[in-house]
């Protein structure tokens, strides 16, 4: 797929003779335009009085701005950039738009009604978080892969409820579960959810599991049982949930072994976990490779684990109010995540490469 990405010039006034271009454009220019010669296979700038430039007209010194222009007039430049902008575009380009809000007002509903794929990365974020975004690869590496699961979400046709899922759904046999909470909005996107647990099955070849087995063991019975002992992330949201509210029974929750006896003093905990995890909605990769710890299942799950969990490096912090904070494990609370394997390591972006391929072969 070939990707280009569009720059809105932000020019510094300078007095005297025209400088050179890579002397008085802005600071936050410098870094748009160095991400786009990084990522992009051909980049432009968007110019309030040329329309669009190549890289080689960025000379052309100017101080007009959208930003005095009325409604009707932008519509106008708008129109025009995207018929210039339409002569570089195969079909199945993906497009990058580093600019404000009035260069992408009308230029982004234009591009994504003509069919392309349109990326705004740094929606939502002030200039200052632009610039520090632009030179902070664990942030755009984490903008990708949410790109991809909108990408995977547009496929699927939204995520499905977790709560209303069934057997007789269509599930593919293997694959890789991306799990969100209503409440739980990403911090510079908050018309976007943030991922709160992620999964795969069967990575041993000892194991068969399917993927709606797994999901099944999480969602818990039709009529609301569950067994924590068949589910992990049954386990640490029902050990949050006591610990939250004080409950002191049942106190052989996070015991392996029990007897019928201690078993069925669970049962409300069991309860109370599926009517939490029923609120949750998933999206999933069908990913129907052979188990083995070197799949791309199980390539994938650990490295977007470890994307989204950089406890020192948090770009989507969970809210003051999710349950996970409640947690006994440490690993849980520190990365927003349900998960406890694979939290805070090191990541391979590559992965990025390997979902992507799979995302587009759906």
């Amino acid at each position: 797929m070939p990707r280009i990405c569009i720059v809105s010039c932000v020019s510094q006034k300078v007095d005297g003779p025209v400088p050179a271009a890579d002397l008085y454009v802005s600071d936050w220019f410098k870094k748009a335009r160095a991400y786009a010669e990084t990522h992009a296979d051909r980049w432009f700038i968007l110019s309030a009085e040329h329309h669009l430039l190549t890289p080689t007209d960025l000379h052309k010194r100017y101080e007009k701005t959208l930003i005095g222009m009325g409604a009707a007039e932008r519509k106008v430049w708008a129109d025009r950039v995207l018929t210039q902008l339409l002569a570089h575009l195969a079909p199945d380009t993906e497009v990058t738009v580093l600019a404000g809000d009035y260069y992408r007002e009308y230029l982004v509903p234009a591009l994504k009604a003509k069919g392309f794929a349109v990326r705004v990365p740094m929606q939502g974020r002030k200039p200052g978080e632009q610039k520090s975004w632009l030179v902070n690869p664990h942030a755009q590496h984490v903008e990708r892969f949410y790109d991809l699961l909108d990408d995977l979400s547009a496929k699927l046709g939204g995520p499905r409820n977790l709560g209303e899922c069934s057997g007789r759904d269509k599930w593919p046999e293997r694959g890789i579960y991306f799990f969100f909470e209503p409440r739980e909005a990403r911090h510079f996107r908050r018309d976007r959810l943030r991922v709160v647990r992620i999964g795969t099955h069967a990575i041993t070849a000892d194991r068969n599991s399917t993927l709606w087995g797994r999901l099944r063991a999480h969602r818990g019975t039709s009529s609301g049982h569950g067994n924590h002992r068949g589910s992990i992330w049954r386990l640490h949201s029902g050990a949050a949930i006591m610990r939250r509210e004080n409950f002191a029974q049942p106190a052989t929750w996070l015991h392996k072994h029990v007897t019928k006896a201690e078993k069925l003093l669970e049962k409300d905990m069991e309860w109370r976990v599926s009517d939490y995890l029923a609120t949750t909605s998933v999206l999933w990769l069908d990913v129907d490779d052979a188990p083995s710890p070197q799949s791309d299942r199980a390539m994938i799950e650990k490295n977007a684990i470890a994307l989204l969990s950089q406890v020192d490096d948090v770009i989507d912090p969970p809210s003051q109010r999710w349950l996970g904070l409640d947690s006994v494990r440490d690993e849980i609370a520190r990365s927003g995540l349900w998960n406890v394997n694979h939290v805070g390591v090191p990541y391979n972006p590559v992965f990025l490469d390997v979902m992507e391929k799979r995302v587009r072969s759906l």
